[in-house]
């Protein structure tokens, strides 16, 4: 997710970099005495939503956010002030791409509410699809992710199989690295997740794997998959090859090939 804010105050802008830190998957762009660079900046970079200081010397956060709805349309806007502000004027003036208010000193709850809605807008516009019908592949807006091991790739697949069931570390083990003896096959488990987060975080898509203790839990909303497709009755064009290469996708193609028959 790429963001901006414009804000003339510096010590805003280091409270709301505080509160963000921590966030992996935020590329942030700060202006403090130029505002007007951020419409040269936003004129050659796609940036998700924009954060704007309602009172600054220059130009308004208003007229800029205007500006910068029209030269990206689909554009997320947040006021940032001190003071509260005629919010449904606002709304109407902005229309859709208005989100909210966030009023200073920075709420650290407020914050990660309004990054999940952009992240909720900018991930509704992307097309994420599952293929499991033949060879395993995550596609992003038509194009397939490149996984930076096999085994980061093929414990997605795993998890995509679960359907969003948690996939403790032991089952996954089991699974994926049954010839390997626990301690080591251990390491390559969390190497795998090491390497699967990075991958998805290159992407912008952290938020498809909720990574806990020693557990993974695929989040299917607004996901795309032929496999579950077919088991919700839609029509698939399975041809009787399920994730191929991956031993344990065995038991699957039985109940899919049976399903068929059937």
């Amino acid at each position: 997710m790429d963001i901006i804010i414009v804000d003339d105050e510096i010590a805003s802008l280091n409270a709301f970099l505080a509160k963000i830190v921590d966030e992996k998957n935020i590329m942030c762009t700060f202006f403090n005495k130029t505002p007007f660079a951020a419409l040269d900046f936003v004129k050659k970079h796609k940036i998700d939503a924009a954060f704007l200081d309602i009172n600054m010397p220059l130009i308004n956060g208003i007229d800029l956010a205007q500006k910068l709805i029209k030269l990206q349309p689909d554009i997320n806007i947040v006021f940032i002030s001190g003071y509260e502000q005629e919010q449904d004027k606002l709304f109407k003036l902005l229309g859709k791409n208005l989100l909210g208010f966030c009023y200073k000193p920075y709420n650290k709850t407020m914050l990660d509410e309004y990054l999940c809605q952009i992240l909720h807008c900018n991930n509704k516009s992307r097309k994420i699809f599952f293929k499991t019908f033949g060879n395993f592949d995550l596609i992003i807006d038509d194009i397939p992710v490149k996984f930076s091991s096999a085994k980061s790739k093929e414990l997605l697949a795993f998890l995509v199989d679960r359907q969003g069931a948690t996939v403790t570390m032991s089952e996954a083990i089991t699974y994926l690295w049954e010839d390997r003896n626990y301690e080591h096959a251990k390491r390559l488990y969390r190497d795998a997740v090491c390497r699967l987060r990075l991958t998805l975080e290159t992407h912008h898509l952290i938020h498809l794997v909720d990574f806990g203790r020693a557990q993974l839990v695929l989040n299917k909303q607004g996901c795309l998959c032929d496999y579950w497709d077919l088991l919700s009755g839609k029509k698939g064009n399975f041809n009787g090859e399920y994730l191929i290469g991956y031993d344990w996708s065995i038991t699957t193609q039985s109940k899919l090939e049976l399903s068929i028959e059937n």
